[in-house]
């Protein structure tokens, strides 16, 4: 995180016992601006994207109800700084996988492997390169099951 966001003076890093503060810019942007974005803001969400919150149905980090956010507006609010689609795969053998999931790969046609976000993809025989795709996304609660056809 730090080596990826050190090289925007803008963007200031603090560490404290429970993981990391990520200030970019001077003050907080609260506006739901879709043109003239901060890349700041910019450059920490796309760092930061593939392990945002993903409220559950009827959750929120905001209030609901009058002039307050509803499901879809805090769906709105958590990726006003999305510049396209989330791009998971192909995952190249010894990078972090972005999402945890069953990852596959043309080399070994009837294998599926799970791959938690963070862990690096396997290389193949004597460590050549090989191309993962994501089959399915799973919850990484350490009891990793196959997905059932």
């Amino acid at each position: 995180v730090r080596h990826i966001l050190s090289r925007d003076p803008e963007i200031g890093i603090e560490h404290y016992p429970g993981g990391l503060i990520i200030r970019a810019g001077q003050y907080p942007d609260l506006t739901p601006l879709t043109e003239g974005l901060s890349p700041q803001y910019l450059a920490v969400n796309q760092l930061i994207r593939p392990i945002r919150v993903q409220p559950e149905k009827g959750h929120s980090l905001h209030f609901y109800g009058v002039n307050h956010f509803d499901e879809l507006s805090t769906q709105a609010w958590y990726a006003r700084y999305d510049q396209g689609p989330l791009t998971v795969s192909p995952l190249e053998s010894g990078t972090p996988a972005l999402v945890t999931g069953y990852w596959t790969t043309p080399i070994f046609p009837s294998t599926m492997r799970f791959i938690a976000q963070g862990e690096m993809a396997p290389p193949g025989k004597e460590g050549e390169v090989i191309w993962w795709d994501l089959a399915s996304e799973a919850a990484d609660d350490g009891n990793a099951q196959a997905p059932r056809s």
